[in-house]
């Protein structure tokens, strides 16, 4: 069983402890066509090319998806795809914005509506998701350390983590080390392609996109096999998990800072899609607190606007090299 996903809250440990295969859902088209009559000309750009990805039946391959998120534009993508397509089994899963005891309670609840309506679906006892989730934490917590540890020294840069890549680049390198640092935050759009471009300008990049950093990064996390398998799964990623805008906004600012120092990042490009308020309260949190030079660019829904990137990029290369 193939289940598709998009939020990175939302743990790929609990679809495969129910024996399914978790899809993390991207869109090769940028296409709005049969979106457009359902969601407002102000409205989240992914969400539009996603919505209109899961209407054109390329959703073909998915037999369950789970949406979730803690904006607007995640909850309206779920009430109007089960309105268009309710015969396609799915499931919202509530996400708190803020870290507390009150919160993971809440959020473990939720975690635990997901896995339950999953077993359900494929048949599979509560007792046997607790012994596959076990198995899997061993394994994920590995992985997750590993890689969280690696980026965080510096040592995964580009599209490492886009691509799940263990591509170790040490800081000492002579081919990178006059290469200008930069941490670039973004959303699910473009980020390939806006990695690439950096890169052609001799940026060495290091990915905090809703599809690296935001992903795969789990700075302090922690493991007691002892421990409830859920309450383990919550903690990381409503604690471990580097934030997303919206979320938990001083954790966010305080593992940036940490990054920025520890790999003498010398600037940020900040990506943000049109219409995210939390993209714009983030970015506008992260110009107080952060004192090196940040360059917002703003994306809509096409890759149209290269050449203005280009040309901001490039002014903004001249200001970090005359530092």
């Amino acid at each position: 069983m193939n289940v598709g996903y998009f939020c990175s809250y939302i743990p790929e440990e609990i679809i495969q402890s129910c024996n399914a295969t978790p899809v993390f859902l991207s869109s090769d088209s940028l296409a709005t066509t049969q979106a457009i009559p359902y969601l407002p000309t102000p409205f989240c750009p992914f969400s539009k090319i996603l919505l209109n990805s899961l209407l054109a039946e390329k959703n073909l391959e998915l037999n369950f998806i789970i949406f979730g998120g803690g904006c607007d534009a995640g909850r309206k993508l779920y009430d109007i795809f089960i309105a268009l397509q309710p015969k396609t089994p799915c499931h919202y899963l509530h996400i708190p914005l803020v870290s507390n005891q009150e919160s993971l309670k809440f959020y473990r609840h939720s975690l635990n509506d997901l896995a339950n309506k999953l077993l359900s679906f494929q048949g599979i006892s509560q007792y046997n998701f607790i012994e596959n989730l076990r198995i899997i934490l061993d394994h994920s917590f590995t992985v997750k350390q590993t890689r969280s540890q690696t980026f965080l020294t510096g040592e995964l840069p580009g599209d490492s983590l886009l691509w799940d890549k263990i591509q170790l680049q040490s800081s000492l390198d002579s081919t990178i080390s006059s290469k200008i640092s930069i941490l670039l935050l973004a959303s699910h759009l473009f980020v390939e392609n806006i990695i690439q471009l950096l890169e052609e300008k001799e940026f060495r990049v290091f990915d905090g996109s809703a599809t690296g950093m935001r992903r795969y990064i789990f700075p302090d996390i922690e493991y007691t096999p002892e421990h409830h398998a859920l309450d383990t799964l919550a903690r990381w990623y409503l604690v471990n998990k580097v934030p997303c805008p919206g979320y938990n906004p001083q954790k966010r600012l305080e593992i940036l800072q940490k990054f920025i120092n520890r790999v003498g990042i010398q600037g940020i490009v900040y990506f943000y899609p049109k219409f995210c308020d939390q993209s714009l309260y983030d970015l506008s949190f992260l110009k107080k607190q952060i004192k090196i030079p940040l360059l917002p660019v703003e994306h809509d829904m096409s890759y149209s606007s290269i050449g203005q990137w280009e040309t901001r990029i490039d002014a903004f290369r001249e200001v970090l090299l005359s530092q």
